[in-house]
């Protein structure tokens, strides 16, 4: 197989830190301070070569990637490669390091894509266009999907992504990208479970049933995300280069900077401790709407929801919109917590106090779906849901 794609993203901020520990390390050397010095010039050169780009590169039945000049590379066969979807954590920092689920390698920016091994490991590869690395991936891997079967899901799975993708143009919805490839890499997962005798049109038909309608995925996000905006590019990287500019100079004065003022560290004692408080409250709420949803209480739910919710939503679009995703789905079997954040922003939402919950649930007619709920805290004080998302 001949190559398909190479792109090289170019590591600016890993250049601009590798020359100021250059610069900081020659003027230490300059000014007495050699072992300061020479530690500082040649940890700059060292990130200046091995990090001023990352490639990623599929050839040869292979996906490739490696920082600087390609000395050391990593290399994942294409036929070990289940699927791919855009990194959906938060990037801090560069370089090589773990995550909780699998190995981060990154040489700039916030966007990653995240591939997925039939093992269940997991890999996150930096990118500033994560977009075209998974649509040449996801080309690749069509490649050794052969059989009739794999052609006939093709179809299903392009004409479910093209109408969802018509329903979240319509509503103009900003993160339509995200969302679409979140679908299609759930898609190719219930695909990838299927035995290669259960790859039928009805049982195809069934994960697009469980799916929903494709519509119906600009109407629950569960919040009207258009009003939030991304901070302009040259406003993020002068902000990243006044930081990094006040990092390199305090190096400088390291021996200063490791004194601490013991008055300071006894003020934020309380502060776990309250948030974990707000956090249960706010599963509890959670819990206590969910049960009206399980029950076919729409309505009801609706009304039990957040002042934000009900101004977002009216109530016949709610009931609509939740019966028709809901409804199929049947009956509950289980359902447990997963993950819950306290967060004081959110996206397209006013500042105040959120607790983003994640629930494991298993229904009747879909046996491993995640639904997102989103309390918040409202005006009179109380934990109400703002936000309800099932995938």
């Amino acid at each position: 197989m001949n190559g398909q794609y190479r792109h090289s993203q170019p590591g600016y901020l890993t250049i601009f830190v590798s020359l100021i520990m250059i610069g900081v390390g020659v003027i230490s050397y300059a000014t007495g301070s050699q072992h300061f010095g020479t530690i500082f010039i040649l940890a700059g050169i060292f990130c200046l070569v091995f990090g001023y780009k990352l490639t990623v590169e599929i050839k040869d039945d292979l996906l490739k990637f490696w920082f600087g000049p390609g000395v050391f590379w990593k290399s994942i066969p294409l036929e070990q490669i289940a699927y791919c979807q855009p990194f959906k954590g938060i990037i801090l920092g560069w370089g090589i390091r773990i995550t909780g689920d699998g190995w981060l390698y990154n040489v700039s920016g916030l966007k990653a894509v995240t591939v997925i091994l039939k093992t269940g490991k997991k890999i996150h590869i930096g990118t500033d266009e994560p977009h075209k690395l998974i649509e040449a991936l996801n080309s690749v891997l069509r490649g050794f999907e052969k059989d009739e079967a794999a052609g006939m899901w093709s179809e299903v799975k392009t004409d479910y992504l093209k109408r969802a993708e018509q329903a979240l143009s319509a509503a103009r919805h900003p993160r339509s990208f995200e969302i679409l490839a979140d679908v299609g890499s759930h898609l190719d997962r219930r695909f990838a479970e299927l035995e290669p005798q259960q790859r039928t049109w009805d049982n195809f038909q069934k994960i697009i049933t469980e799916m929903g309608p494709p519509s119906d995925y600009a109407e629950l996000v569960g919040g009207n995300e258009s009003v939030a905006k991304t901070a302009s590019l040259t406003k993020y990287t002068a902000i990243l280069t006044l930081i990094l500019i006040t990092v390199a100079a305090g190096m400088i004065f390291l021996p200063k900077m490791l004194k601490r003022d013991e008055a300071a560290k006894t003020k934020q004692v309380k502060s776990p401790l309250h948030e974990e408080q707000k956090v249960n409250a706010a599963i509890e709420s959670a819990e206590s709407w969910l049960q009206l949803i399980d029950e076919g209480k729409y309505s009801e739910s609706w009304t039990q929801a957040a002042e934000y919710f009900r101004n977002f939503v009216n109530q016949q679009q709610w009931i609509s919109s939740a019966s028709a995703v809901r409804g199929p789905l049947g009956k509950v079997i289980s359902r447990k917590v997963k993950t819950s954040t306290y967060k004081t922003q959110a996206p397209g939402a006013p500042d105040g106090q959120y607790v983003i919950i994640q629930f494991e649930t298993s229904f009747e007619n879909k046996a491993d779906a995640v639904e997102t709920v989103t309390p918040m805290m409202d005006s009179d004080g109380q934990w109400r849901v703002s936000g309800y998302y099932i995938r």
